[in-house]
């Protein structure tokens, strides 16, 4: 076979059948590719990898973002649930401690009712007792007292009017050349008088006194 020279093609010897390439240049003309290819591919790769890792890097930034929001919006969140349980557990103090007040105001009012009602009872009743006492001693039963008495119940009655005095048989002895008439009257005991006019009966009895005296009282002690 006779090889000749590619008019076209260099390094190309043209023969009667086929195209010739030197056994040389096909080899570095392939290593020439392979190499071109396995740059291309590291290099492809090399991005790949540097975007894989851009992109790891921002998953982390955007995890450790999200957990320190996290963390400031739950210890935000916490803050104002713990603020809000202590306002509603200072309220329920306050509010404890304001009816426990009340109560202790309360139970000192009735207290102090009840001492009062008793302290106004106790001493209704020692003065009664002592009037009741003195009313009943001797000191009325005196025939000057009782003169007296009986006097002051005179200068109420208007002049011009009959008057009739009536005393107990234990005292009519006593009113001898007294300035009006006096007659006994059975019921009466020793100190007690009755006056009787025309407009009727005046009540000179002790116990018609201490009446008086206790419907004063009552009316004082209401």
């Amino acid at each position: 076979m006779k090889i000749k020279n590619s008019k076209v093609l260099k390094n190309v010897y043209l023969g009667k059948e086929c195209f010739v390439v030197p056994v040389k240049q096909q080899v570095e003309s392939a290593e020439s590719e392979v190499l071109s290819d396995n740059a291309e591919k590291d290099k492809e790769l090399v991005n790949k990898e540097d975007i894989i890792n851009q992109a790891m890097s921002e998953i982390e930034r955007l995890k450790e973002d999200a957990k320190k929001d996290g963390f400031e919006l739950g210890y935000k969140e916490g803050m104002k649930k713990a603020q809000e349980e202590m306002e509603i557990r200072e309220k329920e103090r306050l509010q404890i401690f304001k009816e426990n007040i009340l109560r202790i105001e309360k139970e000192n009012r009735e207290y102090l009712d009840r001492i009062e009602k008793r302290l106004e009872e106790e001493a209704f009743d020692i003065v009664v007792k002592s009037i009741s006492q003195i009313l009943h001693s001797n000191v009325l039963k005196n025939i000057d007292v009782l003169k007296e008495r009986i006097r002051a119940f005179l200068r109420e009655i208007p002049p011009n009017v009959e008057i009739m005095i009536k005393v107990s048989e234990d005292d009519i002895d006593k009113f001898d050349g007294f300035e009006l008439p006096v007659e006994v009257d059975p019921v009466l005991k020793s100190g007690d008088f009755m006056i009787k006019t025309d407009l009727g009966f005046l009540d000179g009895r002790i116990k018609s006194l201490e009446n008086d005296f206790l419907k004063e009282l009552e009316r004082i002690f209401e």
